[in-house]
């Protein structure tokens, strides 16, 4: 039987934006959270969730909904998660894609940031396009 839950939460979503593969965790988690909001019952249920990329990118991942998602579902607070959500104009989405200060746009004063991108292979390791992440607790200062 196939999981219909999980493409009725676009209220949600509408904070996260285009179906992107990065963004198919948040999509999963908004039709989890209405599953458990209406009742829906889905242990057991198959799912086939899908996203792709502006490139070459996408997936398709057969999934099925495990024993003790209700419990897992109500922890999710995707509300919460977006709530500190900043809406980004051109000229600031066109900056912080090039790497580069977003006007009018102050830096986050605590949080994960992306320190680098991978760009290595030699050896044993290759790491193109791996994001490298650090935390920045409200004391600290980037750098």
């Amino acid at each position: 039987m196939a999981c219909q839950a999980a493409v009725t939460s676009n209220a949600a979503m509408m904070e996260a934006g285009n179906l992107y593969s990065a963004a198919l965790p948040a999509w999963i988690a908004a039709g989890f959270e209405e599953a458990v909001a209406s009742g829906r019952e889905l242990e057991g249920h198959e799912m086939l969730v899908m996203g792709y990329g502006s490139g070459d990118a996408a997936e398709a991942i057969p999934a099925r909904v495990a024993s003790g998602w209700k419990a897992a579902a109500a922890k999710i607070g995707l509300a919460r998660a977006l709530s500190g959500a900043v809406d980004l104009d051109q000229a600031q989405y066109e900056a912080l894609h090039d790497g580069l200060a977003a006007p009018g746009l102050e830096p986050a004063a605590k949080g994960f940031l992306i320190e680098r991108v991978g760009g290595r292979s030699s050896g044993s390791v290759q790491d193109f396009g791996v994001s490298y992440y650090r935390y920045l607790a409200a004391d600290s200062a980037i750098g």
